[in-house]
């Protein structure tokens, strides 16, 4: 299978850390394709499982291995870590679901356990911390001046949405399936969309021939809209996907097609206007330090040299040699350094004008926002309309 690949479960010392009782009941369900391949089921004799040969049968599955167990060992092995049992057990709590682990079970038995009780469950938290680890994101602005939390909504508008996405998956060829999950985070609202991409072709070996796969991968985008700044954040692939998110989401939450027509637009401008006062960061409570790491700019010339200063400060280099960004620079990327309260090790954040923003770790945007705008690198209002995008909105 090309698309069946393991971290955890495919090495027998990982195995070894789930208790063996809980192992057998997880794999009893495939008992005859594990038997088939060689592994000798003996729940009678748990303490004697052959973690090693369970282990090369699951690093090499072959065409007949099962769906359901391609799902349940993805879904397991994914939330088979620390942070993935504080999830899970997390989420137990809130569901009212009783877990019987015991006083030490590992990662991998909590992951089992909430599996066997609720596989539903492990798919929602792990739809969401795949949503919370994402770092780049492209923002547009609501085109109304009054900000607004996100609606409510019920299962049904919830099926109308997924539908009309799946209406436009299937036409382009990415197969009629999505999946919408909504969860708040903070004081923003998460969306993350799960949708098949185009098939896909791809060679393996099978029985000692030659052979072919053919599939349709999965893929997660995610969506967050924060109601502080009025903006639609958008991790997708490609313009035409994005386009459909912002008139989807402005139509069925809002009742406005274009609410997120509007590019939330950045500048790099006070970089050339202030230097190093530009990042003065004084006033941002939770911000101790901000600094320059990283700057592109476009050189010109018939063949538009681009040029890449990098330094552990460059407004301290730039000062150094007495250079001073020119006003006509034509900056295009941005990587600042910035140093949060209680931390000793900054983190990097990237700016990307028009409108995309690459943190290091989402929740530092909460602080960074904030600076941007006090020093004028993200607009107050919406100041220019995603005009490219009208023409496909206008027809989606």
């Amino acid at each position: 299978m090309a698309t069946f690949r393991l971290k955890r479960f495919s090495e027998p010392g990982r195995l070894k850390t789930v208790h063996p009782r809980r192992l057998a009941a997880f794999f009893r369900p495939f008992s005859q394709y594990l038997t088939d391949r060689g592994f000798t089921f003996a729940p009678d004799l748990l303490g004697c499982i052959d973690h090693h040969t369970l282990a090369a049968i699951l690093i090499s599955p072959d065409e007949r291995v099962p769906r359901d167990m391609v799902d349940a060992l993805f879904f397991v092995d994914e939330m088979a870590d620390e942070e993935g049992m504080d999830d899970l057990l997390e989420a137990a709590s809130q569901a009212g679901l009783v877990l019987d682990l015991g006083p030490d079970p590992t990662p991998a038995d909590v992951a089992i356990e909430v599996w066997s009780a609720r596989p539903d469950l492990v798919k929602w938290t792990h739809a969401r911390g795949y949503a919370l680890r994402q770092k780049r994101f492209v923002y547009f602005r609501d085109r109304l001046p009054r900000r607004s939390p996100f609606p409510e909504y019920d299962e049904t508008e919830l099926a109308s949405l997924q539908n009309h996405l799946e209406d436009w998956f299937e036409n382009h060829k990415r197969g009629r399936y999505s999946r919408v999950s909504i969860f708040d985070h903070g004081s923003s609202t998460w969306i993350l969309i799960r949708h098949g991409l185009a098939f896909k072709r791809e060679g393996s070996v099978s029985d000692g021939q030659s052979s072919m796969e053919y599939y349709r991968p999965e893929k997660y985008d995610v969506l967050v809209y924060d109601p502080e700044t009025g903006t639609l954040g958008v991790h997708a692939d490609g313009k035409r996907l994005t386009e459909i998110y912002l008139y989807s989401i402005g139509l069925f939450f809002f009742g406005d097609e274009k609410r997120f027509s509007f590019l939330h637009e950045l500048t790099l401008d006070p970089l050339k206007r202030y230097g190093a006062c530009s990042l003065a960061c004084d006033d941002i409570a939770g911000l101790d330090d901000a600094k320059l790491v990283e700057l592109t700019r476009i050189r010109g010339g018939p063949y538009e040299r681009m040029a890449i200063d990098k330094a552990s400060d460059l407004f301290a280099d730039f000062a150094a040699e007495g250079y001073v960004l020119p006003e006509t620079a034509r900056l295009t990327s941005a990587g600042l350094e910035f140093v949060f309260t209680g931390d000793e090790k900054a983190r990097r954040v990237t700016i990307r004008p028009p409108n995309t923003i690459i943190y290091s770790r989402t929740e530092d945007r909460e602080l960074v926002e904030p600076f941007l705008k006090a020093r004028g690198f993200m607009p107050v209002h919406a100041t220019r309309q995603f005009s490219e995008a009208q023409p496909l909105l206008a027809g989606a």
